[in-house]
């Protein structure tokens, strides 16, 4: 009977014991978004890159025959309300953008999904660095500044790089951009995609080489 009393008690500290266990989880988040373009030629100040960011897998981008610039920098009142249409679906599917103008970098979160939130976007903008002198183009920037609080663990984003340039009918066309397009990343940390890009007919400023982008 003692033996066997004996017994309940080692089973029941063992089951105790187990129930103690604790199991850390590691947090895999990421918390920072690093960009590294490389160009055929130096940054130019006279020219604008962006970096566009979507939770849409489908998220669009004006195509070349059609203005691309920042949204509070188009002339709403000016367009047709077929343009309108035309712009506002396609900044409507972005979150938020990065672009370099005169070679500060600033960051501008969306929603772009009316001509009144695109009008006021400029008030959405915040400077993140310089850009250098060189053909590298490198920035980061918090995660959380742009997709708030909803983006969750392993969930893509989606994103384009490309540049455009001030043709002579004074309206800012698209010069170069990621090929192949529907470029994403997981949310995790040290997710790391790359790829490259062949020579175009664009100037060297313009003229994308290769990228790397990373969340740490």
């Amino acid at each position: 009977m003692r033996k066997a009393n004996l017994m309940l008690i080692l089973t029941a500290i063992l089951v105790i014991s187990g129930c103690a266990k604790v199991v850390t989880v590691k947090d895999t988040f990421g918390d920072l978004f690093t960009v590294s373009v490389n160009l055929r030629g130096n940054i130019s100040i006279d020219e604008k890159y962006y970096l566009i960011l979507s939770e849409d897998s489908n998220f669009q981008v004006p195509e070349e025959a059609h203005e691309f610039e920042e949204p509070y920098l188009i002339s709403w009142s000016e367009l047709l309300e077929e343009e309108k249409t035309y712009l506002l679906n396609r900044f409507s599917t972005w979150t938020g953008y990065i672009v370099v103008d005169s070679k500060d970098i600033y960051r501008v979160q969306g929603p772009f999904t009316t001509t009144e939130e695109a009008k006021a976007s400029q008030e959405k903008r915040v400077y993140i660095t310089r850009a250098g002198d060189f053909n590298n183009l490198s920035f980061d920037f918090r995660i959380v500044d742009i997709f708030g609080s909803g983006l969750s663990l392993g969930e893509s984003v989606y994103f384009d790089i490309i540049t455009t340039t001030l043709e002579a009918d004074d309206i800012r066309h698209l010069a170069d951009r990621l090929t192949p397009g529907g470029n994403y990343i997981r949310n995790e940390k040290n997710a790391i995609v790359s790829g490259s890009d062949e020579a175009s007919s664009v100037e060297p400023s313009l003229d994308i080489l290769d990228w790397v982008v990373s969340i740490q």
